[in-house]
């Protein structure tokens, strides 16, 4: 009786073989699993994060700084957030998360510091981390980048340590200045700021070519003149007072919309008597800011309710003008003597 043929070595590895590679299926479908659940929590992370970025741009629009603030921690701890293999898998993406952030932060300290001290109020509390967050950007930016921020950290100091400030003995804010400068000849935070210290120390000379330099960089300008006007008000000097007019006069003649501002920075009836005195009164007021004097005269007559004294002071510029004068001047006195005939003929 023959012997039943003894299966071959293949056919008895085809079991195991089939064995290992279910093993290796179920462990890529295991995978599978694992990686889409690593993708979509940093899609749903990457996405909370934006919308805390998204909240915090809003609330420093709307000038709520510590939110804001707030906001940015919490959506840098919100990319900071998750295991070892979804850092590893979403290392790119969350290194332009982290950019994004640490650029906003340093976005929102700048602002923050630029309306860091309203005129007549003593200056708000700050974050502990927000000079080393305009240091660490500084130390990583170049060009006019690196400027803002160095010249934003001088403001900083400058402000602790000018009216109503601390003591800077342990920040020099001409340094920053300086380095800002150096790094943006141009930039128009470091000048004003500077020349904002200047005025403070009563170096009224020198504050005023900070402005100027300020100014001719074209960049951030209604910012640049609220620096400058709060600057010229630090002091009753009447140097200060004649500078103060005569950035008035020229932000009248380049037809810059800072009306609101410049009454909120001072009074109009105050603002009337210092026109008055230094280009209207005085004997040797200055013929060509005359025009620009009377002009700003009228618009201050206007918001203190003195329509009429507003109408002789509009006649007043086009009387200092030469006839048919064009220009914005020129114009908006002829519009507001033309808007009165109507009431003067009732």
């Amino acid at each position: 009786m023959s012997q039943p043929a003894e299966p071959t070595r293949t056919s008895r590895d085809r079991p195991l073989k089939w064995a290992g590679i279910l093993v290796i299926l179920f462990a890529v479908l295991a995978g599978l699993g694992q990686a889409s659940k690593v993708f979509l929590e940093i899609r749903d992370r990457d996405r909370e994060a934006g919308e805390l970025q998204a909240a915090a741009d809003r609330q420093r629009r709307a000038g709520d700084f510590p939110a804001a603030w707030a906001s940015l921690e919490r959506a840098a701890a919100v990319v900071d957030r998750g295991g070892s293999i979804a850092r590893l898998a979403g290392r790119s993406s969350d290194g332009r998360a982290r950019l994004s952030i640490r650029t906003a932060q340093e976005d929102l300290a700048m602002a923050w510091l630029q309306n860091w001290q309203p005129p007549g109020q003593p200056p708000a509390p700050l974050p502990e981390t927000l000079v080393p967050t305009l240091t660490a950007g500084a130390a990583a930016a170049s060009g006019a980048r690196k400027a803002d921020l160095l010249a934003h950290l001088g403001w900083e100091a400058a402000l602790r340590g000018g009216p109503g400030g601390e003591d800077t003995s342990d920040a020099a804010p001409e340094s920053f200045f300086r380095q800002a400068v150096e790094a943006d000849p141009s930039n128009p935070y470091a000048h004003a700021h500077w020349g904002y210290w200047l005025a403070w120390q009563q170096k009224l000379g020198e504050a005023s070519s900070r402005f100027d330099a300020a100014l001719a960089s074209g960049r951030a300008r209604p910012y640049v003149r609220a620096v400058q006007l709060a600057a010229l008000l630090l002091h009753t000097a009447p140097a200060s007072g004649t500078a103060y007019i005569a950035a008035v006069a020229d932000m009248i003649r380049n037809g810059e919309a800072a009306f609101a501002q410049l009454t909120a920075a001072l009074p109009a009836a105050a603002q009337i008597a210092l026109v008055r005195t230094l280009f209207i009164d005085a004997a040797d007021r200055r013929p060509d800011r005359t025009a620009a004097a009377y002009a700003w005269l009228a618009r201050l007559q206007e918001a203190a309710g003195d329509q009429e004294g507003a109408l002789a002071s509009w006649r007043s510029v086009l009387a200092a003008l030469p006839p048919e004068a064009p220009g914005p001047l020129a114009d908006r006195a002829r519009a507001a003597v033309a808007a009165a005939r109507p009431a003067l003929l009732r």
